[in-house]
C-alpha cells in the first residue's frame, strides 16, 4: 500500500531507487528531487545539506520549474540577511525526524511578505541525519494557496525518512573516502611524483594532475587507448614484464611483491623512472575495474623548483621554518643546491668572508655541523616549501 494516497507503489518505490541512487550523483539527490517534484506536481523541491551558523549560504540542490522566474539565490541572500535570525523554522531548527509545514499565512508580517514575493504559499520540511553527525533537510515547496500540505504528504515523507538516512549514510560515507583520496593524491601531487592508476587489464583509468604534467613535457611517453605507451622498445617491454608481473601478484593471497622499477632515457638531463607496484585489493571489490597497478612516474633530470635559489618564495619559507634571515636563507638554498662559499658568495653579489659568516650563523641557528648536514636538512624539508 503506497504511504500517500495520491502516489502509486510504482511510483513510491521509483523514489526509494533514486534515494539510494543521488549518492553517486554529481548534484546529490538531484534525480529523486525532479522525481519528486513531478509526483506532487509542486513547484520545487529541495535537499540542503549544509546550513552554517555563521550566516553564509546553505549548499542545497534543488528542482524547479525551468519557467520559473525566481532568483533562488538572490532569495536565499535576503532571507539570510533579514529573517533567518528570528525563523522558528529554518533548518538548523528541524531536527533529524522532524516534519513541520511552513505557513506562509501564518507568518509574521515582514516574512509573510517575503513568501509572498517568492510565491511560496507552503513548504513542507523534514529534517534526517546520518550517524556521523550529517544533517540535511527535504523540501517541497508549494505556490498553491488552496492546496494545503495534508496528512498524505507527511505520511510519504515519514515513510522516505528511513531510506534517505541510509543514503545519506552512504554518501557521508563516499564523501569521506574522497576527502581522503583528495589528501593523499594531493600529497603525492606535492612532491612531483606523477601516479597512474590501472585495473585489472592494464588500462590507466586515474592519472594524478603530476603525471598529466610529465606526460604533456614528455614526448617519450604517453598513454593511448588507456594504456601506458613508450617510445623506447626496450623500455615498453621492461614496462609490460612489470605489468604482468606485479598484476599477477595481486590476486595470489600473501604474496605481496614490491614492485619494479624501469628507467627511460639514457642521458642525466633526460631520465624519467618508473615504479610498478601492485594496489592491494580489497575483500569484497576484485572486479577486473577495481585498481590493481599504479605507476609512479618521477622526472629524473628535473630541477626542483623549491631548491632554486631564484625562488623568493623559497627564501621567506626557509628563513621561517629555520630562523634565518632572507640572506642567509638564500644563502642556504644556494650551498644546499651545491654551491661552494665562493661561487655562492659571487651569486649573492656579497664578499667570501661575508657569506662565511653567514654560513656560521646558519650552523649555529640550525644546530648543525656543515654543509652536508645542511644539504640534508634542506632536501628533507622539500615537502614543506611547496
Amino acid at each position: 500500500m503506497s504511504p500517500d494516497p495520491d502516489v502509486s507503489l510504482d511510483q513510491f518505490h521509483r523514489l526509494i531507487e533514486l534515494a539510494y541512487e543521488g549518492p553517486l550523483e554529481p548534484r546529490p539527490w538531484e534525480m529523486f528531487l525532479h522525481e519528486l517534484r513531478r509526483i506532487s506536481g509542486d513547484r520545487a523541491a529541495a535537499i540542503t545539506l549544509h546550513h552554517p551558523n555563521d550566516g553564509g549560504m546553505d549548499a542545497y540542490v534543488m528542482a524547479d520549474d525551468p519557467d520559473d522566474l525566481i532568483d533562488w539565490n538572490q532569495a536565499e541572500r535576503i532571507y539570510v540577511a533579514r529573517h533567518m535570525e528570528s525563523d522558528p523554522l529554518r533548518t538548523d531548527r528541524v531536527a533529524p525526524g522532524q516534519i513541520v509545514i511552513i505557513d506562509a499565512f501564518k507568518a509574521n508580517p515582514a516574512y509573510a511578505e517575503f513568501l509572498r514575493a517568492c510565491q511560496i504559499a507552503y513548504t513542507l520540511r523534514m529534517g534526517f541525519a546520518e550517524p556521523g553527525g550529517m544533517r540535511c533537510w527535504l523540501d517541497v515547496i508549494r505556490r498553491d494557496a488552496q492546496r494545503p500540505f495534508g496528512q498524505g504528504e507527511q505520511e510519504l515523507f515519514r515513510k522516505l525518512l528511513p531510506h534517505l538516512e541510509r543514503a545519506l549514510r552512504l554518501y557521508a560515507a563516499l564523501m569521506r573516502t574522497e576527502a581522503e583520496k583528495s589528501l593523499y593524491e594531493e600529497t603525492i601531487d606535492h612532491f612531483v611524483l606523477g601516479g597512474l592508476l590501472l585495473n585489472g587489464r592494464s588500462e590507466v583509468i586515474h592519472c594524478n594532475s603530476a603525471a598529466s604534467a610529465i606526460l604533456a613535457a614528455r614526448p617519450d611517453i604517453r598513454i593511448r587507448n588507456r594504456k601506458i605507451v613508450l617510445l623506447e622498445s626496450k623500455a615498453q617491454r621492461a614496462l609490460d614484464d612489470a605489468l604482468a608481473a606485479v598484476a599477477g601478484g595481486c590476486g595470489v593471497r600473501g604474496q605481496t611483491p614490491h614492485g619494479r622499477l624501469i628507467r627511460i632515457g639514457s642521458r642525466p638531463d633526460a631520465m624519467l623512472g618508473l615504479l610498478v607496484r601492485p594496489v592491494p585489493l580489497m575483500p569484497y571489490y576484485q572486479s577486473e575495474q577495481a585498481p590493481h597497478v599504479v605507476v609512479y612516474i618521477s622526472d629524473l633530470a628535473r630541477n626542483l623548483d623549491a631548491f632554486q635559489p631564484s625562488n623568493n618564495m623559497s627564501h621567506g619559507l626557509i628563513a621561517e621554518l629555520f630562523g634565518l634571515t632572507r640572506q642567509q636563507a638564500r644563502l642556504a638554498l644556494l650551498m644546499a643546491d651545491g654551491r661552494t662559499l665562493a661561487e655562492a658568495a659571487t651569486e649573492m653579489g656579497i664578499a667570501e668572508r661575508t657569506a662565511r659568516n653567514y654560513s656560521i650563523d646558519i650552523y649555529q641557528r640550525m644546530g648543525i655541523k656543515g654543509q652536508t648536514d645542511l644539504v640534508r636538512i634542506v632536501y628533507r624539508s622539500f615537502a614543506l616549501l611547496r
